[in-house]
């Protein structure tokens, strides 16, 4: 989890982006690469954005199955050459991915609680998710929400977000506002301990 780390330096991201060679701007998705994630509809909504606008997307995550049937339809939609995976990545760069990402997409069909959510809302990194599970708690206000295996939907959305620079930032700074009052250690320590103290009659 990043949730106890430190966002890196300017220096450090600049240094990422070079040793992964990724784009100067880019759309971001990190996880598992599984049917549940939704990247069927993300490849499609991508494809749907208007040539001229949209900014590579880059996708970190394992599952070497599935993966063949992503690069298939990638080839199918003729977008190879805007699309990147990245799968080896250590933990210690993984911060610099969410901080050089212009969005951060997660188009999850079911989660229990979405990680990958609050990694980017604490790295502040405009977040664009689903409707599906527990996403909306847990991204709050710092996301726009797409309806889950809805590619047009989707699309709006990033869409939406490329156009606008000021609705990006002000998903990122209620993101950030929201993270510091639900998920920083400390006050996650406070929610336990009230936890228990209930539990226990306290």
């Amino acid at each position: 989890s990043l949730s106890f780390r430190q966002p890196a330096s300017s220096k450090k991201v600049e240094k990422v982006k070079a040793h992964f060679q990724l784009p100067k701007n880019f759309m971001l998705y990190v996880g598992n690469l599984t049917e549940r994630k939704g990247l069927q509809e993300l490849i499609q909504a991508f494809a749907l954005l208007p040539k001229d606008s949209r900014i590579p997307l880059v996708i970190v995550g394992r599952g070497k199955r599935y993966k063949q049937k992503l690069v298939a339809r990638i080839q199918q939609l003729k977008v190879q050459s805007e699309i990147i995976f990245c799968e080896d990545i250590n933990n210690h760069s993984l911060p610099a991915f969410y901080q050089a990402a212009k969005i951060f997409v997660y188009p999850s069909r079911y989660e229990g609680f979405g990680l990958p959510i609050v990694e980017s809302l604490q790295m502040g990194t405009a977040v664009i998710s689903t409707h599906a599970s527990a996403i909306p708690q847990t991204a709050g206000p710092g996301a726009l929400l797409a309806h889950p295996r809805s590619a047009e939907s989707l699309a709006e959305c990033l869409q939406k977000l490329l156009d606008d620079s000021s609705l990006r930032q002000m998903l990122v700074d209620k993101g950030r506002a929201y993270y510091k009052e639900q998920f920083e250690p400390q006050v996650l320590s406070r929610q336990l301990n009230g936890l228990y103290q209930e539990i226990l009659g306290l």
